[in-house]
């Protein structure tokens, strides 16, 4: 190759657009190459393990022209339902449902994919980073295994929030907020992007900055929640409660680190019982560690969370965008492994941001994210075992569960150098 042509190859691969549609195409053809493939080999995964059957339960009930909240119970938020609704569209059988789901969340992945690179571009990171950080996305799903990707609807509220960290890292908090609400409205989780959003708002343009971030939150995440509580109050409420009075997940740190002391003869036995949609230890104990972990994540992402503001606050202007992100994935790490619930779908939420950090963190939580996706993967192929408490298994999960704590605290130590960084990484864009 001529170093004219050297040099027009150079320039198209400096394009974040090009690497941009190059993650995406990789990633639809890992998803309906050997992810789908997977799946078919699996079949009972996607139908009796999968969320999709009772996604497909919901939309036929209100395509029957029942309410949710009002007529039936429905454990998520408001904004969960166009997703459930758009596949059924398509295919109203079990077996179309199932597969107009996993086209169309294959394309969901694909935008997130080539979300990642646009955002890894906007904080001034390389190509390589780019199409890494999109690689990432693309990948990870497979790595999991077992079909997860492909019977969840976890990548939707993950795609918002990480559209939110898009609009974050390009400087514009109140769009980032306005998408994080709507994340919210989805799944909870994307909350934790409204502060790092707010902090950013502030380092830029004072309170009436934040206002607008607030306001734009309010309304993103509240029009789904007052539609939901127009339908029924009680039954929004109820959904609420749901999640809250979630028992102790037996795949969840504290769960496992109860299992382990099991094992070795310190502490009694452990029975489980399968309700919520999963399975959980119950007695007394096992209540009792729930409630402390449940107290312990709240503590350490809101520390999380306000120390990221003082970051923030600290930091050169053009450089607070990539702390505030920086911030909201280790709140969001943080809430993952502290969870009393820790669902191997929840490993879909880390994928967009490890390769959006600064410095040489970006490449140690990339490791650490493959490391936990590894060995959920692990967890979800032996299940069986697990619910039988066979030893090594058990040990694995502790051992991801471990995983996720450390990046959860390696996440907040690097912030320190960051912080004094005067610009975004300085690789060429």
């Amino acid at each position: 190759m001529g170093q004219a042509a050297r040099v027009r190859l150079s320039g198209w691969i400096r394009r974040p657009w090009i690497v941009a549609l190059a993650a995406a195409l990789v990633t639809l053809g890992i998803w309906f190459g050997p992810l789908y493939e997977q799946g078919q080999v699996n079949p009972s995964s996607w139908l009796h393990k999968g969320d999709t059957p009772s996604y497909r339960r919901d939309a036929a009930l209100i395509d029957d022209g029942k309410l949710p909240y009002r007529d039936f119970h429905l454990e998520y938020p408001p904004l969960a339902l166009p997703v459930f609704m758009a596949p059924y569209v398509f295919g109203q059988e079990q077996e179309q449902y199932r597969h107009a789901f996993v086209r169309f969340f294959g394309v969901l992945a694909a935008a997130l994919a080539a979300c990642a690179v646009f955002t890894a571009a906007a904080l001034k990171r390389g190509p390589f980073d780019q199409l890494a950080a999109g690689g990432l996305v693309a990948v990870g799903p497979l790595l999991l295994g077992d079909s997860i990707a492909l019977t969840r609807f976890d990548l939707w509220p993950t795609l918002l929030a990480a559209i939110g960290c898009l609009f974050l890292a390009r400087a514009r908090p109140a769009w980032a907020a306005a998408f994080a609400g709507l994340g919210t409205a989805a799944k909870l989780w994307p909350v934790l992007l409204l502060v790092p959003a707010a902090s950013v708002a502030f380092r830029r343009a004072g309170w009436a900055s934040v206002r607008r971030v607030l306001l734009a939150f309010a309304i993103a995440c509240g029009i789904p929640f007052a539609v939901g509580i127009a339908m029924s109050l009680h039954g929004t409420l109820q959904s609420f409660h749901y999640q809250t009075a979630r028992p102790l997940e037996f795949e969840s740190l504290g769960a496992t680190v109860l299992l382990t002391l099991q094992k070795i003869g310190i502490g009694g036995h452990y029975p489980l019982v399968n309700s919520y949609g999963s399975f959980n230890l119950s007695g007394g104990r096992a209540n009792a560690v729930a409630a402390a972990l449940s107290a312990a994540g709240a503590v350490a992402v809101i520390a999380i969370l306000v120390l990221g503001v003082r970051r923030v606050l600290r930091a050169p202007v053009e450089g607070a965008p990539t702390i505030a992100i920086h911030h909201a994935f280790a709140a969001v790490a943080a809430a993952v492994a502290l969870g009393k619930v820790l669902s191997p779908q929840y490993m879909l939420w880390l994928l967009p941001f490890p390769l959006l950090l600064a410095g040489r963190a970006r490449y140690a939580a990339a490791v650490l994210v493959l490391a936990a996706i590894a060995l959920t993967r692990f967890d979800v192929l032996n299940f069986d075992d697990l619910l039988h408490y066979r030893d090594t298994v058990t040990f694995m999960v502790l051992a991801r569960n471990v995983v996720l704590v450390a990046l959860a605290g390696m996440l907040v130590l690097p912030v320190r150098r960051a912080a004094r960084v005067a610009a975004p990484d300085p690789s060429p864009a």
